[in-house]
């Protein structure tokens, strides 16, 4: 009998002793880490939640306590989306150069994180490609958007470890991304009406410099506008790309950036300009409005946003390529080579 009472009461303290898991792992290899450190997120808030230092192999590994949710890990330029519950030991392997193609997921948490890797690679490659998917007729337009819902549907169904709490974030994701997609695109139809009109003007926009600039100053060379903010993660990954456009069309193309930052952000533009080098005319749009006039005319609904302009201020791009699109410097080199003829 003792010995059953000496079973029974161990059993009950080890019982006692258990307890769930609050920790999540993250760990893995970079290569090519723009920063000395990746930076979690809580995907909902934005507020910073830890800081995974980088040694010099590219390798981090830490933990932190975190309720199940949606985040992101981010080295300034380079953002990947996750979704953690306690108990994740997630290992992950990159390259920031291809992140698309090289980024991996192995241990507890992958089969969730390699789903929404998919789904992203999907999303990024439709908005990528947005040129092509803005040019369908409005018919074939309806066409793709039901085509997408379905594989996005039948996607999410192979994917059987996705979680009730999950699963429903994610058709929410796929309604809104939908309709992104469509209201950009009836946005899109308008804008391209604007090509070969004179552009919109901006006027006394503040610069870095601390003088004045307006776009009528900027006549006699194309013209590309990049239109950001410091505060937009998918506008600050363009700069290294939009710094070396620069470096090899500077002589021969404005390069115009027009921060759309509240103006309490005015401080942290100037530090963020000097901090990646950045060149060309910077100027600060804030004047006091929600919408600038220049946004307004453009129908600016997101950025990054890049305009291009020629020599006389006639629009030839409403919504031109980025910076990082090959399509950018085919579309300079075609539009150079014409004037010189």
């Amino acid at each position: 009998m003792k010995k059953i009472l000496l079973f029974i009461s161990l059993t009950v303290v080890l019982a006692s002793c258990k307890k769930e898991t609050t920790f999540v792992k993250l760990s893995g290899t970079i290569q090519n880490p723009n920063s000395a450190e990746f930076i979690l997120y809580d995907l909902e808030t934005g507020t910073q939640l830890k800081s995974f230092s980088i040694d010099s192999l590219g390798i981090f590994s830490d933990t932190i306590t975190l309720e199940k949710g949606r985040y992101y890990f981010s080295d300034g330029v380079k953002n990947i989306l996750l979704y953690l519950t306690p108990g994740t030991d997630l290992n992950m392997t990159l390259d920031t150069k291809d992140l698309d193609n090289s980024l991996r997921f192995e241990g507890k948490g992958n089969e969730i994180n390699t789903y929404i890797l998919e789904k992203m690679k999907k999303q990024n490659n439709l908005v990528s490609d947005a040129e092509q998917f803005y040019g369908l007729s409005p018919e074939d337009f309806n066409k793709k958007i039901q085509s997408l819902e379905a594989e996005f549907t039948a996607l999410a169904k192979d994917n059987k470890n996705i979680d009730s709490f999950y699963k429903s974030k994610d058709s929410s994701d796929t309604k809104g991304f939908l309709g992104y997609l469509e209201d950009m695109y009836f946005n899109n139809l308008e804008i391209s009406k604007m090509i070969g009109q004179p552009s919109p003007e901006f006027n006394d926009y503040e610069n870095y410099n601390g003088g004045k600039t307006s776009l009528k100053d900027l006549r006699g060379k194309y013209v590309y506008i990049d239109v950001w903010a410091t505060w937009c993660k998918p506008c600050v990954g363009e700069i290294p790309s939009l710094i070396e456009l620069e470096a090899t069309y500077g002589d021969k193309i404005h390069f115009v950036s027009i921060s759309v930052d509240e103006a309490d952000a005015k401080e942290k533009w100037k530090a963020m300009i000097a901090e990646k080098g950045m060149k060309g005319y910077q100027l600060f749009a804030n004047q006091g409005e929600e919408e600038s006039p220049f946004d307004i005319a453009y129908k600016i609904k997101s950025i990054p946003r890049f305009i291009l302009l020629d020599p006389k201020g006639i629009i030839v791009k409403p919504d031109a390529p980025r910076p990082s699109s090959p399509k950018t410097k085919a579309l300079f080199d075609s539009l150079l080579n014409q004037k010189q003829l």
